[in-house]
């Protein structure tokens, strides 16, 4: 039988995990798109476990922040994410150019 203090060392074990898998993924994020705002940042360290898996999956290959999260995101903020990445905003500013 778990006790009240074998409970609570186990939920704090898996709250330290999940913050440590969120601060994680905030770096890798942050590393391959550049900064992000703070509605992404509370996003992430709210997330669940399983979720902050699938994103650690999907960063390896995704080529913009949405790609990422787009499951998590509304749509209309997916799309400002992804007009934020750098990549994009490089792009528009060369298209803007010609």
């Amino acid at each position: 039988m778990q006790t009240l203090i074998d409970r609570s060392i186990e939920q704090g074990r898996e709250q330290g995990e999940r913050n440590g898998e969120a601060k994680r993924r905030l770096r890798q994020i942050e590393r391959k798109f550049g900064p992000t705002d703070a509605r992404l940042r509370q996003q992430i360290q709210a997330a669940e476990a399983e979720t902050l898996l699938t994103w650690s999956d999907r960063i390896l290959t995704a080529e913009t922040p949405a790609a990422v999260f787009h499951s998590a995101l509304p749509p209309a903020e997916a799309q400002q994410v992804m007009l934020r990445h750098p990549r994009r905003q490089a792009a528009r500013t060369r298209a803007a150019d010609l």
